[in-house]
């Protein structure tokens, strides 16, 4: 919760902070913003080094471990999901297909051998690509370096500590490298229980619209209900009673479930309400846009570090 008992003078110093702060990382993500990644990537890799390290292995073998798992993770979700949208796509196809005129096929099909043929610049597009694939090597190797010597950074950045200011900015940081694993966790738990559910309720694609419904579950406030409420209401509409009734017990279990959760998880000095997050987001992506979702969040920690911060003054 942000306190307002502070004075109109100590109100306008947080404003002017919060700009200069806004200001900074506008400038960081037109110039800088590989370095971020990387920093980003490394406060999130941090606890699972930390894990692997307290069983007594030596942290460089930690870093090399942990980072080898994430890409060996990511590269076989990225296989699976890729197997899974053409397999999709397929289905999609066929059932186009059965449906349109022979004349509409051939008509695409040209199309298709057109585009096909047609000077696509293949030259820049290959540079082009080349380039970001350099790009996400270097935010990796940067990443890495950071691990590598994660604790003596920390060390050096907390004794070359002075500034208030800047104490609240790496506490921010820290705070919602926090909120957002621990957010991760409850959207994997929540999207394996709704596709669970879905399966339970005989729902044809249940894996596709579970995953659509965990993405919504990292939205505030609306989240899946945006997808369940109104498909249980048409599904009422419809008569089919038991789908309906089955798509509101099952949003009501996920809510009690997660609530249960993130009680159990989220400290209350972490915590952010809803609104305020939804807020947070709105703002951080008409800033920032994409990287709103990020830094959105984080102004908000900061500014409730800084109204700490007066508070203690005063």
């Amino acid at each position: 919760m942000i306190y307002m008992n502070i004075n109109i003078k100590a109100l306008l110093k947080i404003i002017v902070v919060d700009l200069i702060v806004i200001i900074i990382l506008k400038l960081c993500l037109v110039f800088l913003w590989p370095f971020l990644v990387a920093i980003l990537i490394a406060l999130l890799m941090e606890p699972f080094i930390k894990k692997i390290v307290s069983l007594k292995i030596n942290r460089n073998i930690a870093v090399s471990l942990s980072y080898i798992f994430i890409f060996l993770v990511l590269a076989f979700l990225t296989y699976i999901f890729i197997k899974y949208i053409i397999n999709e796509v397929n289905k999609i196809y066929i059932v186009i297909s059965n449906k349109i005129y022979n004349d509409q096929i051939n008509y695409v099909i040209e199309k298709i051998t057109t585009l096909k043929n047609s000077d696509f610049n293949f030259l820049d597009k290959t540079m082009g690509t080349i380039n970001e694939l350099l790009k996400i090597f270097i935010v990796f190797i940067i990443s890495i370096i950071l691990s590598l010597d994660f604790n003596k950074i920390s060390e050096n950045i907390i004794l070359s500590i002075d500034n208030k200011y800047i104490a609240a900015f790496i506490s921010s940081f820290i705070k919602l490298t926090s909120i957002a694993l621990i957010e991760l966790k409850l959207v994997v738990i929540s999207t394996i229980l709704t596709i669970a559910g879905f399966f339970v309720l005989g729902i044809e694609n249940a894996l596709t619209i579970g995953i659509i419904c965990g993405i919504l579950d990292l939205l505030p406030v609306l989240g899946p209900a945006l997808i369940f409420i109104p498909w249980s209401v048409l599904a009422f509409i419809d008569k089919k009673y038991f789908l309906s009734i089955g798509l509101i017990s099952l949003y009501a279990l996920l809510q009690i479930i997660r609530e249960i959760l993130q009680v159990k998880m989220v400290g209350s000095s972490l915590k952010i309400h809803p609104v305020i997050s939804l807020f947070a987001l709105y703002v951080g992506v008409i800033i920032f846009k994409l990287w709103g979702v990020i830094f959105g969040p984080f102004m908000i920690i900061f500014t409730k570090e800084l109204i700490d911060i007066e508070r203690r003054i005063i």
